[in-house]
């Protein structure tokens, strides 16, 4: 519940307050205002993120890893790092595989971006389900989990706050897409997740709802993590859904996943 206030402020603060408003993550004053008083005042904030690295090279030849292609002449995954430290995360575990030499060897230890960061080489890994359970000894409360082939804009305050008031052991971020049947579909019920379709057959898709690839974690996560999986959205979320452990956070956002030259022009053309 929200209710109305009258406030007066400085006019250089008010400019200041402004220029968060992008009409995406933050679309009014009010908006601005509201976040950046839970930023100052609340608890939903976390400082650690896993950042899955690794995975198929997407359809690129240039023998650079999927993750390094540029983006605005900085690497995907070094966009993503310093969108995330100014959301106030300053811990990064990177969960890499196969050229994670140029990953490694280009962020070394985080120094460089004023941030934290540690590696996971999980080469022979059968999937990202099996790989997140390698980084079972580094995350003692809440993470945030992204992929390294995605750029979002996000508001992970709001986030947070909508995974601590539903005590949910993870909660996805959903995006929504024009052809989810190209996608593995969300079902949902009020706020939660019920099941994953994979593909859908049908001509007109039930749901256009979809994991973005970010979610927020408790470490209890790894305990229903069985050596068996492979896949987070067709293994692990679904196993959690019937549990009723699965928390939906659907969001408006630029969502941009970039595993081809096409994908990779237009988050180019359009991440700032």
């Amino acid at each position: 519940m929200r209710n109305r206030i009258t406030i007066t402020l400085k006019e250089d603060i008010i400019k200041e307050v402004d220029k968060l408003v992008n009409n995406l993550t933050i679309r009014s004053r009010s908006h601005a205002i509201e976040y950046l008083l839970s930023k100052a005042t609340s608890n939903y904030r976390i400082n650690s993120a896993l950042i899955l690295a690794g995975g198929p090279a997407g359809k690129f030849t240039n023998n650079i890893h999927k993750c390094m292609q540029k983006v605005k002449d900085k690497p995907i995954l070094e966009n993503i790092i310093l969108y995330l430290k100014n959301q106030g995360i300053e811990n990064f575990v990177l969960l890499c595989d196969n050229m994670s030499n140029q990953i490694t060897n280009y962020f070394l230890d985080g120094a460089k971006l004023g941030v934290n960061i540690k590696y996971l080489v999980a080469e022979g890994q059968k999937g990202p389900a099996s790989a997140i359970k390698s980084a079972k000894n580094l995350f003692d409360k809440t993470f945030l989990v992204w992929y390294g082939d995605t750029l979002c804009k996000i508001d992970l305050t709001d986030m947070i706050r909508t995974h601590n008031d539903n005590k949910s052991i993870v909660t996805i971020a959903l995006t929504t897409v024009s052809n989810p049947l190209s996608y593995g579909v969300v079902k949902m019920r009020g706020n939660r997740i019920t099941d994953f379709v994979e593909k859908p057959q049908k001509k007109i898709a039930e749901s256009f709802l979809v994991s973005s690839g970010i979610f927020l974690a408790e470490p209890e996560i790894f305990k229903y993590i069985s050596s068996e999986m492979k896949s987070l959205e067709f293994d692990l979320f679904p196993k959690l859904a019937k549990k009723n452990l699965l928390v939906g956070y659907p969001f408006e956002g630029m969502w941009l996943n970039v595993n081809n030259k096409n994908e990779l022009q237009k988050a180019n053309a359009l991440w700032k």
